[in-house]
């Protein structure tokens, strides 16, 4: 994951630059500048919390960040990029890719109903005033394995029913009647038009619409790699493709050489939506 996350991170100033600075057709910019942006970096263990680790490995990182970055009109572009690159390529871990429990922790609000056992979201508490009203959401994954947010501790009979079982410890809950109350928890952030959810995950490279990338899952064991490069690699992600997909987003293949294909794909649509009466 660490090469993938380098190469997540080296297309961050491209990506923000490209919203702040819209690409010139026929003269006139493809919409307006974006220059109100908070960008914000979940590891994924299940704390919720938000990254503000540097990379000591980046020689031009600092030590610590403020828990999300604020870019406004006149604020250096640049800056605010390498700071969400320093802090990205700093939460690789080897704890479970609990991405959709972590999403939950991260931006709900602590009376929501969803949450994950680590204990209360924290959208409205720790991480008050990431999200503002009024705002697009962008949701974000990038994993070179399925979502394996756990099984609660407590009393959730849909998620208890409809676990798996891996060699070892792990039970994970593979139900779609989770999946959909992460889909609907989601949903009761943001309206469909304000929400946009972009994945990094396995796949074929070639793979970009849902019946692509599900093909490519097929004859592929759960822990095997339907992709690798030799530097990038990604086991099938069923549980996220299916959670990408369900809300209209974007999913491309990790292995891809670089992930222009998505940032890309992501800044039209946040342009499009900008432009949107």
């Amino acid at each position: 994951m660490i090469e993938e996350l380098e190469t997540l991170a080296d297309q961050i100033p491209d990506f923000l630059l490209g919203l702040a600075n819209p690409p010139d057709r026929d003269g006139e910019p493809e919409w307006p500048p974006v220059r109100d942006i908070h960008v914000g970096v979940a590891p994924t263990g299940l704390s919720g919390s938000l990254a503000t680790r540097g990379d000591p490995e980046r020689g031009e990182c600092r030590t610590s960040y403020s828990p999300f970055q604020s870019m406004s009109p006149g604020t250096d572009v640049t800056e605010v990029a390498n700071a969400v690159s320093c802090v990205a390529t700093n939460t690789y871990s080897r704890s479970d890719e609990a991405l959709l429990g972590t999403m939950a922790r991260a931006l709900l609000p602590s009376d929501h109903p969803l949450h994950p056992p680590a204990g209360p979201n924290l959208g409205d508490t720790e991480n008050r005033g990431f999200l503002r009203p009024g705002s697009i959401l962008v949701v974000l994954f990038i994993t070179d394995e399925d979502d394996e947010t756990r099984c609660t501790l407590g009393d959730d009979p849909a998620c208890d029913e409809e676990c798996r079982v891996f060699p070892g410890p792990m039970t994970f809950c593979d139900g779609p009647g989770r999946l959909e109350a992460y889909v609907d928890a989601l949903r009761s952030v943001r309206p469909p038009e304000d929400l946009l959810v972009g994945t990094l995950a396995g796949a074929a490279p070639a793979a970009t619409s849902e019946t692509e990338v599900f093909e490519s899952f097929e004859g592929v064991r759960p822990t095997s790699f339907v992709c690798s490069d030799g530097l990038r690699r990604g086991q099938p992600a069923p549980r996220i493709a299916r959670f990408t997909f369900d809300l209209g987003g974007e999913y491309r293949s990790i292995c891809s050489e670089t992930y222009a294909a998505l940032t890309g794909a992501i800044a039209e649509r946040v342009g499009a939506r900008v432009c949107a009466p």
